[in-house]
C-alpha cells in the first residue's frame, strides 16, 4: 500500500485527493489548515483521511502540494508553496 499525502485541498487537492483514493492500494491523506476547505472535501467525498495535523503525513510515500499562487504586482506569490514545504 503506498501512502500519498495531499496538501492543500482546495478544488484541485479534494479533486486529486478523491481520484487518487479510487486507486486500489492507495491510502490517501488529505491536509488543510482551512476549515473550509477541509469542510468542503468531507462533502465532496471520497475515501481519504482529512486533517489539519501536518505530523500525520510523515512517512508519506508521496507527498502533493495543491495550494493558490496568487498574483501579486504581476509574480506569483508563492509564500503558500514555500510553507507546505517547509512543513514537509
Amino acid at each position: 500500500m503506498a501512502k500519498v499525502s495531499i496538501i492543500g485541498l482546495g478544488y484541485v487537492g479534494r479533486t486529486l485527493a478523491k481520484a487518487v483514493s479510487e486507486i486500489p492500494g492507495m491510502e490517501v491523506i488529505g491536509v488543510d489548515r482551512s476549515g473550509k476547505a477541509r469542510d468542503a472535501a468531507a462533502e465532496y467525498g471520497g475515501n481519504y483521511e482529512i486533517t489539519d495535523h501536518m505530523p500525520r503525513i510523515a512517512g508519506s510515500d508521496v507527498y502533493i502540494v495543491c495550494v493558490a499562487t496568487p498574483l501579486t504586482n504581476g509574480y506569483p506569490n508563492d509564500q503558500h508553496v514555500i510553507a507546505a514545504a517547509k512543513a514537509i
